[in-house]
């Protein structure tokens, strides 16, 4: 806890690909303890694979992951296969209630105007 540096694993749920231009918005339900831009802070897990930029918005407690260049894919494996990492993360300094542990999730595809909806819920919320 309270630790810098750290990073979300996380599956998008995306259900179309998100390509360059698009966007990513996460909306927590605790405070952000990070503020502004982490260059290449969306990438695929463990790999050299960079998405784009992560925008942190402290205030509003919401991530924008900005594609570029690379798609974000659908995920595989029936949706449970992890397909995107933060990066920049910090840690918040107290565990997390069960109405804290929920992620709400955006999906903007630029280019069609069309927004998805998911709800992701933190599996290890201490």
């Amino acid at each position: 806890m309270q630790r810098s540096g750290v990073f979300i694993d996380l599956i998008s749920r995306n259900v179309w690909n998100l390509d360059n231009g698009d966007s990513y918005v996460m909306y927590f339900s605790f405070p952000l303890r990070n503020n502004g831009r982490v260059t290449n802070g969306c990438t695929y897990p463990g790999t050299s694979t960079i998405y784009g930029d992560a925008w942190y918005h402290g205030n509003l407690w919401a991530i924008v992951c900005k594609v570029s260049p690379t798609a974000i894919g659908v995920p595989s494996g029936g949706y449970t296969t992890r397909n995107l990492r933060i990066a920049g993360f910090y840690t918040p300094f107290y565990y997390l209630s069960s109405t804290e542990d929920d992620i709400v999730t955006y999906s903007y595809h630029f280019s069609s105007k069309i927004t998805t909806v998911g709800y992701i819920t933190d599996g290890f919320p201490n």
